[in-house]
């Protein structure tokens, strides 16, 4: 048998990194909800990305029929027809692509703008700490929905402005996580010898501290994207995210409002289907947080 002595450095780094990612893999699989959450966000995930092979976007989610309106669901309308004759399963998968990237997309580029922001205020502290988590206070004592909602507003309708006020209303929550996660790294011994040997700032950050505190991240940038589908949802019920004719899943909910009295599917598919993805991802999220903590170890 081949001797690990004799192994390259980077094949034995190679494997302590499967090593730890089955471990991880096998304590998050323990949690039986997380598992569950994990199953249905995977399958609405694949169901969204393949909504076009699934479904016709003109024929089915766009085009209007008013011979079929309010049809109740079936083997051909699964969720039933809306208010303009469109097939409601057609346009909640449309619409939960449009809420998933969104949510994937916003919380991703909040989540890097904060790891930089993090990393220096607390890697460099003192005035550079103060100054920046003053200013990022202030935009933290507004709540995150009306921060969307102001920006969104006076950006104007439309996904792309959607994304940026999501970004924009993410950051400061997202900035002090990181900075908590960093300030219980940048003190370690390895921290202080990376210093000694005279290693950039950018080198320690990026190869020593963020791999650290990528646990802390991880959770928590899976904990936002349920947020921000959820925000995502409330702007466009409010007319601030995606345009009709197209679908989303906030806007079918705004659309179906006045006729929910006797057309309860217009309102219930779509609102099943915020609620499963949120639900789904909080649970993904909370097994995470347990696979990741190493104060769970056996």
């Amino acid at each position: 048998m081949p001797n690990d002595n004799l192994q390259p450095d980077t094949v034995k780094k190679d494997r302590k990194k499967q090593s730890r990612a089955a471990e991880i893999w096998k304590r998050f699989r323990r949690s039986k909800l997380a598992m569950v959450g994990f199953v249905i966000i995977v399958t609405v995930v694949l169901l969204a990305a393949f909504a076009s092979v699934i479904c016709d976007y003109e024929a089915d989610a766009i085009t209007q029929n008013y011979d079929a309106r309010f049809l109740g669901p079936s083997l051909h309308h699964l969720f039933g027809t809306d208010d303009y004759g469109r097939d409601i399963f057609a346009r909640v998968l449309f619409g939960a692509r449009v809420s998933l990237t969104v949510g994937i997309v916003s919380t991703a580029v909040a989540c890097l703008i904060a790891c930089l922001l993090g990393s220096i205020v607390a890697y460099y502290g003192g005035k550079v700490d103060t100054v920046l988590m003053r200013i990022l206070d202030v935009f933290m004592g507004i709540p995150t929905l009306l921060l969307a909602i102001a920006i969104a507003a006076s950006l104007g309708a439309g996904i792309r402005n959607l994304i940026l006020a999501l970004i924009i209303s993410q950051v400061p929550g997202f900035t002090r996580v990181v900075r908590s996660a960093v300030f219980n790294i940048v003190d370690m011994e390895y921290i202080e010898a990376a210093k000694a040997y005279g290693c950039s700032p950018v080198f320690i950050i990026v190869r020593h501290i963020l791999p650290n505190a990528v646990g802390t991240i991880i959770v928590q940038a899976t904990m936002a994207v349920a947020a921000q589908i959820l925000n995502t949802a409330a702007l466009s019920y409010l007319g601030l995210g995606q345009q009709p004719p197209a679908p989303e899943l906030g806007s079918m909910l705004s659309d179906a409002k006045e006729y929910m009295r006797y057309s309860v599917w217009d309102v219930l598919f779509p609102g099943l289907t915020i609620a499963t993805i949120a639900l789904s991802l909080n649970l993904v999220g909370d097994g995470l947080r347990d696979a990741l903590d190493p104060r769970l170890k056996n």
